[in-house]
């Protein structure tokens, strides 16, 4: 099996929240390194040996899809619950097999990409809507929790429209660069609960057990394989290939 690396923590900081703690040190966030190199050293506490039936390209991607775990709880979906994703990238993607898991009986997805929103279908999508082409107006005040992974300003108004009274919304995307508004009026008169969602707490185990019952997907999202020497060109390639592109891959 291989060893997948969560993250270092300090003393201070409490497991039950470590992932908004300003103690922890997370590789890849800077100003910490990350883990484009064939050895490192990382504490043990916070290393999870696969089992031998999930691949290392799979256990590459028990990291985006403990964030999605991570969110799914953050919403708290419930068996027969209906639920909106707004944003097909890799979050949104794991993001919608974690809510099915956790038994939603309906899933839609939206994005502006067809190639993933097939991508969605695939995962087991109930639908997949691209609100460039078509309008989300039928679905207003009709879902028990939102989604928001896309990051783009407008879709933070989109999920206060989407669910419906009593409900919550989690945001999980986000953009640094632009600013947000949203109807108070919507989230007040409808007594909607907005939660944010940031990485993980303690969801890598129920990753793996997820991943290595077969109740999620990962490789599918593989869409391309670089060398560590084209890792520049890797990093650039999803956002250059929308159309075509998923989750990019270093292989050693």
């Amino acid at each position: 099996g291989a060893w997948r690396l969560l993250c270092t923590q300090t003393s201070t900081a409490s497991t039950s929240s470590f992932s908004n703690s300003p103690d922890v040190d997370f590789m890849a966030t800077p100003p910490s390194d990350g883990a484009f190199a064939e050895y490192l050293s990382h504490p043990a506490d916070f290393a999870f040996k696969l089992p031998e039936s999930i691949s290392y390209d799979e256990g590459a991607l028990v990291e985006p899809l403990s964030v999605g775990v991570h969110a799914a709880g953050r919403a708290d979906i419930q068996s027969g619950d209906r639920v909106a994703i707004l944003g097909a990238g890799p979050i949104g993607l794991v993001t919608l097999q974690a809510t099915l898991v956790r038994g939603a009986s309906e899933v839609i997805i939206t994005d502006l990409v067809d190639f993933r929103l097939e991508k969605a279908m695939e995962f087991g999508a109930s639908e997949a809507i691209n609100v460039k082409k078509d309008s989300i107006g039928s679905y207003i005040s009709s879902f028990d929790e939102v989604i928001q992974a896309a990051g783009a300003a407008k879709t933070y108004e989109q999920a206060l429209e989407l669910v419906d009274r009593g409900g919550k919304v989690v945001q999980v995307g986000h953009s640094s660069s632009e600013k947000v508004s949203i109807k108070s009026n919507l989230l007040i008169t409808r007594e909607i609960d907005m939660l944010g969602s940031f990485r993980y707490v303690n969801t890598y185990s129920d990753s793996i057990s997820m991943l290595a019952n077969g109740q999620v997907s990962l490789e599918p999202m593989i869409s391309k394989y670089f060398s560590l020497e084209e890792v520049e060109t890797a990093l650039l390639y999803p956002k250059e290939n929308l159309d075509s592109c998923i989750k990019a891959m270093v292989k050693f």
